[in-house]
């Protein structure tokens, strides 16, 4: 019978740099899966999708150390919230050379400014998606496209987790977050932390827990999405926003594909 000390430590009894290293083994995990699940496949339809619908200058945001690929002569601005030490924990690879960006509001970067908007492996992070993604379609000229690239959650350790609903996402955007983030938190104690090879948390530690990780605002995956899932949530933006959506490629390999055009 394991114990409990075969496994993950309590999230909670961790210091940050532990939290941390754990954000870094989260990530490497999500790394070897598309590895083991054919890369050159994800890779193919990432290039197709560049190639035809990617021209002109933007952005990309949080490429790391696995940037879209993309068509000669575009220029492309690399952003993320973390520094180059901070990103070093969290990726194997080469990483790109990034600025700092704010992908939650891309502050700083002015309307209608760019052709494209790309960012793959983002957005479930982010505690307000459909804030997000009013912003991204913000900076975009008529007629830019936002590429929103979301991992699948049957494919990635999310698969145990409950699908976060449009109603989920609808609430985040009135308060940011902060009435979902216990909930997101919860899951990742009772689901994720079990799919990354932790045992059960007893019940009456739950909750200690999730305090632990508000407080060390840990790296997780605040939203998960199947293809049909994250549809519905454009089909809403698409009603409130200038947008609609060109491209959905559902299943490449662990993730979804989603082309979205600024219409004015």
């Amino acid at each position: 019978m394991p114990t409990r000390k075969d496994h993950f430590p309590d999230y909670w009894r961790q210091s940050s740099l532990d939290l941390a290293a754990l954000v870094a083994q989260m990530h490497r995990q999500r790394e070897r899966w598309l590895a083991e699940k054919l890369e050159a496949e994800a890779q193919s339809a990432r290039r197709a999708i560049a190639h035809s619908f990617i021209s002109g200058s933007g952005i990309e945001i949080g490429a790391a150390s696995r940037p879209f690929p993309l068509p000669a002569g575009v220029s492309c601005f690399y952003g993320d919230v973390n520094d180059h030490d901070a990103l070093r924990t969290r990726c194997e690879g080469e990483l790109v050379a990034a600025g700092e960006l704010n992908a939650q509001t891309l502050e700083g970067v002015t309307d209608a400014s760019l052709d494209f908007v790309i960012a793959a492996h983002v957005i479930e992070h982010l505690e307000n998606p459909l804030g997000a993604l009013r912003h991204w379609l913000r900076v975009l000229q008529p007629g830019g496209r936002a590429i929103v690239v979301v991992p699948d959650k049957r494919h990635t350790f999310d698969r145990s987790r409950p699908e976060t609903p449009l109603s989920h996402v609808i609430s985040d955007e009135k308060d940011g977050g902060d009435g979902t983030r216990r909930q997101a938190y919860e899951e990742h104690i009772r689901f994720v932390h079990v799919e990354l090879g932790g045992i059960p948390i007893p019940e009456n530690e739950i909750a200690s827990g999730i305090d632990r990780l508000i407080s060390a605002r840990f790296d997780t995956h605040f939203h998960a999405w199947t293809a049909s899932g994250f549809r519905l949530v454009l089909n809403y933006l698409c009603g409130s926003s200038p947008c609609r959506v060109l491209v959905d490629l559902p299943e490449v390999v662990n993730e979804n594909i989603f082309v979205i055009e600024r219409r004015r």
